[in-house]
């Protein structure tokens, strides 16, 4: 659940909203070929609110370390719009091991 959170928030803990008040729709989705494993998170956010942007939280902050910590686990990052629909996506690549 943790994941879907933070998802829901944007890896920062802050929920975000549409113009109408509303939180996204979220979709999580996991990619994998059997050797490597692709994370996803689409919303239905318009592209205009922007995409996430890394930050350096302070020790008291109580958001902005999500993609500190996407950019620590993952040796890449990025987010785009999906063409044709009204929803962006953020991926990363999964870590193979963790040590």
């Amino acid at each position: 659940m943790r994941v879907a959170w933070e998802a829901a928030t944007g890896l920062d803990g802050q929920p975000r909203y549409d113009e109408q008040g509303r939180l996204p729709v979220l979709w999580l989705r996991l990619l994998s070929d059997g050797a490597a494993l692709r994370i996803e998170v689409w919303d239905t956010l318009p592209g205009t609110l922007g995409g996430p942007v890394p930050r350096t939280a302070g020790p008291y902050d109580e958001s902005g370390r999500g993609l500190t910590m996407i950019a620590a686990l993952s040796r890449d990052w990025g987010c785009d719009q999906l063409p044709g629909h009204d929803a962006k996506r953020v991926w990363a690549p999964a870590p193979r091991r963790l040590t």
